[in-house]
């Protein structure tokens, strides 16, 4: 699928002015510090924003102008916002009775013929639960999104007897149930602790492979932009910054472009390449170099994974130190100094296998060392500050 924009939308305290063509691939994630647009640019393409001018279209198709309901969207707000008069069972049956072909030929006469087994008594009557597809082809089973999302322990429970997490699922399989062509989510865990953003994660990671939808997903937390994005839309001050996949968008955009929430830093991708059980420490190949970061559980061998490292965690050195309680040491590049405003300055830093670091280091501590450009150092990496995200 293709989105193809060139927008406008103007208020008194804010204007967004958003163009370019973009692949929806898998999970694209629209990225940015808040304020930046990416919310209203979501809702723009959901039809909630009639004032925009301009063009938006889906593959050829125009979009702008046509109302929410007439565009085949599954939209997963913040608050998951729930009927809560209804069961989970009935709410994901609401959005199954209206979704576009929920009668139709194909998934009527000889569905229920065939599944005449799987006929679901409730408000709206009698109906099948099978026989709907999806863009690629695949069934959007009832049943399969209830077991996908787990959500059959909840189907008799009300909405304010379930967690944030447990709503945020039903409001997912909600939004899949409506057949959409596209789903939207607006930062859908951002009120989620950390155990249950790493449990609901997967699932939306697995959406477009198992149901053969897009996501564009608005965060403004690098971890989540890191694990789910085959493809970033940086989104500042009303506008589209910069895109692309996500670790060359983060190596390439200045630290300060990225907001005063995400702490300056670098994203790296490697595979995991060992795992030492004893002391719960696995070795990832970055393709030259190797990290050893400490995780409780270990991925396959051969497991793509990207890693977030914060410049204030990483230290410099001339030579390869021994006796230290830092375990990773990588040859590196020094390609450049920033000067910051204050005390500090930013190094950037070259791997081997090509990877970008960033190190936080004072100004006094660059003089004192002599730093120059071009020349061959140490990177010392804390290995506990590291979080290993396993890629899409």
């Amino acid at each position: 699928m293709r989105l193809d924009l060139d927008l406008t939308l103007t208020r008194p305290s804010f204007r967004l002015a958003a163009q370019g063509s973009f692949a929806l691939s898998g999970v694209t994630t629209l990225f940015g510090p808040s304020g930046s647009g990416k919310t209203t640019l979501l809702r723009l393409i959901a039809g909630f924003e009639p004032e925009a001018r301009g063009s938006l279209k889906l593959d050829g198709e125009e979009w702008l102008g046509r109302p929410p309901y007439a565009l085949p969207v599954g939209y997963v707000f913040q608050d998951a916002r729930l009927f809560p008069h209804l069961s989970v069972e009935r709410n994901l049956l609401y959005a199954w009775r209206r979704a576009p072909g929920a009668f139709s030929s194909e998934a009527g006469t000889a569905s229920r013929r065939e599944n005449a087994t799987k006929q679901k008594p409730g408000i709206f009557g009698r109906f099948s639960l099978t026989g709907r597809r999806s863009q690629d082809g695949s069934p959007i089973a009832y049943e399969e999104v209830v077991a996908r999302m787990d959500l059959g322990p909840l189907l008799k429970r009300r909405p304010e007897t379930l967690s944030g997490g447990e709503r945020q699922r039903v409001a997912i399989g909600r939004a899949l149930l409506t057949r959409p062509r596209l789903m939207l989510m607006d930062e859908p865990l951002s009120a989620l602790d950390r155990a249950r953003k790493a449990a609901i994660l997967p699932l939306i990671a697995d959406l477009p492979r198992r149901f053969g939808i897009p996501v564009i997903y608005v965060t403004h937390a690098v971890e989540e932009a890191l694990r789910l994005s085959e493809g970033l839309i940086l989104m500042r001050d009303g506008k589209i910054f910069d895109s692309g996949p996500p670790l060359e968008v983060f190596a390439r955009v200045p630290p300060a472009a990225l907001g005063p929430e995400v702490e300056s830093g670098a994203a790296l991708e490697g595979r995991a390449a060992g795992y030492d059980a004893e002391y719960q420490i696995l070795d990832v190949d970055l393709g030259g170099a190797r990290l050893r970061v400490p995780v409780e559980a270990a991925p396959p061998l051969g497991a793509r994974l990207r890693l977030r490292i914060a410049a204030a965690d990483v230290a410099l050195a001339r030579r390869a130190p021994e006796e230290i309680s830092i375990r990773n040491a990588l040859p590196v590049r020094l390609e450049a100094l920033e000067a910051e405003e204050g005390p500090f300055l930013e190094a950037r830093l070259t791997l081997e296998g090509g990877g970008l670091l960033r190190a936080r280091l004072t100004r006094l501590a660059a003089a004192e060392m002599a730093l120059k450009e071009g020349e061959e150092l140490f990177a010392l990496v804390k290995a506990a500050a590291l979080d290993s995200m396993e890629g899409p």
